[in-house]
């Protein structure tokens, strides 16, 4: 697939492969769906000078999995996760010059995975890169900070996206709305145009979202209730809660919404999301949003 974006990112990681200068450890900041993880997979390919299409099966690409033994997904990363992953890295490298590990969603890290990802970080025993990934810098501890290095990685400009999903995808007759939608996220325009179901999805939720305004608080409880109706695992039930939850916050760019009441609804949904991640009532915690919304 194609990098959408982030040129810059690729040519600085050329340069330091090619002075031999990469560090041993990258944190890549940014909003979910800007991109981070395949810029990462791209830059990882590159140092090994392999297809992106191949880097999976790459035998010295190691990227950790939030999964528990029977692939249900985990509210954290746990100090297992971590060490399972960093007993991989331990060994030599098979086919080139390093390990080089990919940790998705850094910031769900537990205190135990923190420390013991720490530990590797001061002293690591072979030649490992580490790439982090998260889309909240606040929650990665500052000991981490102070020993890798940090990439922001911001939203596309809309015509620079614009023009690259049209190189990309000409025949989409939806590509001025899925990049104007996305904002400069190329992960999120990329899945749209890819699964148009998914487009189609973020619309209804976005739909659902402003029929809850002016309405009294039963006819916003029918409006969400189809939402705790999935018979999932209980972790992916809240991941998929918290998945719709980051649509409506966008929906909050919106020119028809008040400054006031973007202000307040914002800081009601992001705190809805954080104790999403911990283990209070879900239906509570909708119920209590809907309470805030006029």
């Amino acid at each position: 697939m194609k990098i959408i974006g982030h040129h810059k990112q690729l040519a600085y990681f050329e340069t330091l492969q090619k002075n031999n200068t990469l560090h041993h450890a990258y944190l890549f900041v940014g909003l979910e769906h800007v991109g981070k993880t395949t810029l990462a997979k791209q830059i990882i390919a590159n140092i090994f000078e392999v297809p992106l299409e191949k880097l999976a099966i790459h035998p010295d690409f190691l990227e950790l999995e939030r999964v528990d033994e029977d692939g249900k997904l985990k509210r954290d990363i746990t100090v297992e996760h971590i060490q399972a992953v960093l007993r991989k890295a331990s060994r030599s490298p098979i086919a080139g010059k390093y390990n080089i590990v990919l940790i998705p969603d850094a910031e769900k890290m537990n205190a135990y995975a923190a420390n013991s990802l720490l530990k590797t970080l001061e002293e690591p025993a072979t030649p490992t890169l580490f790439f982090l990934l998260t889309n909240n810098e606040e929650k990665i501890l500052e000991t981490i900070k102070s020993r890798v290095q940090t990439l922001a990685i911001a939203p596309i400009p809309q015509a620079q996206l614009l023009l690259e999903l049209k190189e990309c995808f000409s025949q989409n007759t939806n590509i001025e709305e899925i990049a104007a939608t996305s904002r400069g996220l190329s992960g999120l325009a990329l899945e749209w145009l890819q699964n148009p179901e998914a487009f189609d999805f973020y619309k209804k939720e976005c739909e659902r979202f402003f029929s809850l305004f002016n309405k009294p608080f039963f006819e916003k409880l029918a409006l969400v209730e189809p939402l705790f109706g999935d018979k999932k695992a209980h972790i992916e039930g809240r991941e998929e809660l918290i998945a719709i939850l980051h649509i409506w916050q966008e929906c909050l760019h919106s020119p028809q919404l008040s400054s006031s009441t973007v202000v307040a609804l914002y800081d009601i949904i992001v705190e809805t999301i954080e104790r999403l991640g911990k283990n209070i009532h879900p239906r509570l915690l909708l119920e209590n949003l809907l309470l805030s919304i006029p």
